[in-house]
Parts: structure tokens; C-alpha cells; sequence
């Protein structure tokens, strides 16, 4: 075939390469021959390739080496997944290689690759002088305290990147106080996930003086990790001080109710975080109570995540009055929280008058057709609701057609979730059909 592409016109090989997808343009047809190189580099697709998703492929080593050839030349990529693929320690060096001349790919991901801490020492090295990468995806791997080290020692050179998520890599309490050590002296890094990483009561200290002493972090994600009370009762500490975090993540770390009070009393005083995420967290009524106390004088907060957690109907009672001296609050998520008919009664009253609320996620709550009655008495009133969750409920085809009607009348809702309820099967298929097709709002079935 090289034999061919000396001879072949550049017009035709452009045509041959219409038939050719990203992934062999890229991986198979780069560096075989200077020729065919030189007119790739003009082709059109290859100019304006700018993400390449490589997910659950194989690839040989001589198909990372093309890859890397590729990123070492190319002028238009600026996102790179590579997922589910095992990568060695050579093919990671020829990729950290590549890196080292590339100068515009932003983002990269390399999450599920068996990439352990030696494999991160190379790509870490690599980063200390890059000046382009902003956005590094390194969850589901082997990295270990070790690799985090590696990592921790680039974030004191490197001035690029803005976001590393590290999810599910084992890097304990160990790991975590090499970032808490970094991030005092980094003044870039912005987006921080550390979940499902065996993060305890002492790895919580160590995130709360990230807090302390980091001013530029706005982004934490410590999700699935064991924080529990007195690891939450250090965070909330610093959320007191803090005066950047905009978004947090504590979901599915045993705070309960003792640790929302923590929570609840640094909301209080915190003034910058707008999303909280607490799913999962064994709170229950005297919890949920103190956080909607909480919600009464916090002013900054938008969106509040308590799916998962047992409030009951006196917990979305307290929230639901809550609401009506809260003016900040746009989302409200409260997911399989067994807030039974009587805690969606309340809410329906309560949201009538409030201006703010725009997305309410009642998902999995045994709603049933009566349960429906209060959401269009609430739905009659209120012109502010836009996003409204219903998902896997027991709401009848009968329950659906009164609220969709009620909404029709409303025209604020613009999303209705349905999914997953006693809708879309028993011969209802025309029905939906004509709901999704004619109505200018989203209908999910």
C-alpha cells in the first residue's frame, strides 16, 4: 500500500480516508509513511478533530505509539478519553511523551486503565512542564498514596490544571494529607474529586485545612468515603471560614443526624457555597430539622441533595416552611426520603407562594393519583416551577393525564419526569406519543 500512496492523487486518498472512522484515522493511519502523513495533516476531518473517545477498545502497543505520534503533531485535539483500556507502563510513557510537545490538548481522560502509582510517576513528571492540560481524569485506576504523592509534588510546579478527579484509587488517609500539603502552596487547581477513596476521620481533618488554608478550590467531591460525625464536624468548622468553596460533596459518609447539625451550623455562617450534596447520609427528622433551620438564614445556598435519606413527612414539613422565608433556593432534591402523602400536603401549600424554587426532585417517594391532586393544586398557583421529578412513583396513567393537563394550564413547567411509573406500558403508547410530540415541554415516559 505505501508503494501506492507515492503514486495515488491526494484527492483520492482523502476520499479513501472519507470511509475511514477517527479512531483507525488516528491510531492506524498516521506514521506509516511521510506522504500520507503530509496529507492527512491537510484533510479536513483530521483538521477539525478536536475529541477522540476511546472507550473499552483494545489497542496494541503499536496503536498507543501511532496515538502518541499523533498527539505529539496534531493542532486541533483538545479531548482525549482513553477508558477501560489496560495501560502499560511503556504505553504510558509514550503517551507522557507526547505530552511533553503537544500544546493544545485540555483535557484528558484515562479513567479505568490499571494505571498504578510508577505508571503516574511518568505521566506526573511529564505534567511539571506542561503548560496546556487543564483537566486531568485519573478515577477507577491503582494510583494509591503513592501515585498521589507523585501527583501532589507536580500541583507545586505545575500552573495549568484546574481540575483532578481521583475517584475510587485507594489513596486513604495517607493520600490526602500529600494534597493538603500541595494545595496550601497551589493557586490553580479548582475542582478536586476524592470519592470513594477510604477516606476517614483523620483524611477529614486534612480536607477540612485544605479548606482552611486553600483560596481557590470551588469544587470538592468526597462522596463514599467514611468521614462520619466527627470528620464532618471538622469540615463543617471550616466551612465557617471558608469564603471560596461553591459546590460540596459529602454523600454516602454516615454524617447523620449529629453531623447535619454540624453542617446546619456552618450553614449558617458560610456565605459562598451554593450546592450542597448530603444523599445517603442515615439523617433523619431531627437532622433534616436543623438543616431546614439552616436554610431559614443561610441567603447563598441554591441547590440542596438529601436523597436517600429518611426526613419523613416532618422533614419535609420543616423544609417546606423553610421555604417561605428562603429566598435563595432554586433545587430542592429529596429522593427516596419516605416523605409520604402528608409531607407532599405540605409542600403543596407551602410552594403556592414561593418565588424561587425552580427544580423539586420527588423521585421514589410512593406518590400515587392522590398524591397527583396536591401537585396541581400547587401547580394551579404557582408560575415558577420549571423542572419537576416524579421518577419511580405510583403514578397511574390516569394521575399522569390530570397532572399533564394541569401543567398545560400551568405553562411554566417545562420538564416533567415520569419515568419508571405505572405509565408506560398497558397500551398507553399512543398516549405518550401525542404528549411528547405536541407539547412544546419535555415529557420524560
Amino acid at each position: 500500500m505505501i508503494g501506492l500512496l507515492h503514486t495515488l492523487p491526494a484527492e483520492l486518498i482523502y476520499r479513501i480516508l472519507d470511509n475511514v472512522d477517527e479512531i483507525t484515522l488516528l491510531l492506524s493511519c498516521r506514521n506509516v509513511c511521510k506522504r500520507l502523513d503530509s496529507i492527512i495533516d491537510t484533510y479536513i476531518r483530521y483538521q477539525t478533530l478536536i475529541t477522540l473517545r476511546l472507550f473499552l477498545i483494545k489497542i496494541s502497543e503499536q496503536g498507543i505509539q501511532s496515538l502518541a505520534y499523533a498527539l505529539s503533531h496534531n493542532q486541533t485535539l483538545t479531548t482525549l478519553y482513553i477508558e477501560g483500556t489496560p495501560i502499560s507502563l511503556e504505553e504510558l510513557q509514550y503517551i507522557s511523551n507526547a505530552l511533553q510537545q503537544n500544546k493544545v490538548l485540555t483535557k484528558l481522560h484515562l479513567r479505568f486503565n490499571q494505571i498504578d502509582s510508577q505508571g503516574t510517576k511518568y505521566l506526573a513528571k511529564t505534567l511539571e512542564t506542561n503548560k496546556t492540560l487543564t483537566t486531568l481524569y485519573l478515577g477507577i485506576n491503582k494510583l494509591g498514596p503513592q501515585g498521589v504523592e507523585y501527583l501532589c509534588n507536580t500541583l507545586l510546579k505545575n500552573q495549568a490544571i484546574t481540575t483532578i478527579e481521583l475517584e475510587n484509587n485507594h489513596i486513604g488517609d495517607q493520600g490526602i494529607k500529600y494534597l493538603e500539603y500541595a494545595l496550601r502552596h497551589n493557586h490553580t487547581l479548582t475542582t478536586l474529586d476524592l470519592s470513594l477513596n477510604d477516606i476517614g476521620v483523620q483524611g477529614a481533618q486534612d480536607a477540612a485545612n485544605i479548606l482552611l488554608k486553600n483560596k481557590r478550590l470551588t469544587i470538592f467531591m468526597l462522596n463514599y468515603n467514611h468521614i462520619g460525625i466527627h470528620g464532618t464536624q471538622s469540615i463543617a468548622a471550616a466551612l465557617m471560614k471558608n469564603d471560596t468553596l461553591c459546590t460540596l460533596q459529602l454523600g454516602h459518609n454516615q454524617i447523620m443526624d449529629q453531623g447535619a447539625h454540624y453542617i446546619a451550623a456552618a450553614l449558617k455562617k458560610n456565605r459562598t457555597l451554593t450546592r450542597l450534596y448530603l444523599e445517603g447520609n442515615d439523617i433523619g427528622t431531627e437532622g433534616a430539622q436543623q438543616l431546614a433551620n439552616a436554610l431559614r438564614q443561610n441567603q447563598t445556598l441554591i441547590e440542596i441533595h438529601l436523597g436517600m435519606n429518611s426526613i419523613g413527612s416532618e422533614g419535609a414539613k420543616q423544609f417546606a416552611n423553610a421555604l417561605l422565608t428562603n429566598k435563595t433556593l432554586s433545587g430542592l432534591f429529596l429522593e427516596r426520603c419516605t416523605i409520604g402523602l402528608q409531607g407532599l400536603q405540605f409542600f403543596s401549600e407551602v410552594l403556592r407562594e414561593n418565588q424561587t424554587l425552580t427544580t423539586l426532585d420527588f423521585s421514589n417517594n410512593g406518590i400515587t393519583d392522590r398524591g397527583v391532586g396536591f401537585l396541581i393544586n400547587l401547580l394551579a398557583e404557582n408560575r415558577v416551577l420549571t423542572t419537576l421529578i416524579l421518577k419511580s412513583n405510583c403514578i397511574s396513567i390516569q394521575g399522569a393525564k390530570h397532572l399533564i393537563n394541569a401543567i398545560i394550564k400551568n405553562k411554566t413547567l417545562m420538564t416533567l419526569d415520569l419515568s419508571n411509573n405505572k405509565i408506560a406500558t398497558g397500551g398507553n403508547e399512543r398516549f405518550i406519543e401525542i404528549f411528547q410530540t405536541h407539547l412544546e415541554m419535555k415529557i420524560i415516559f
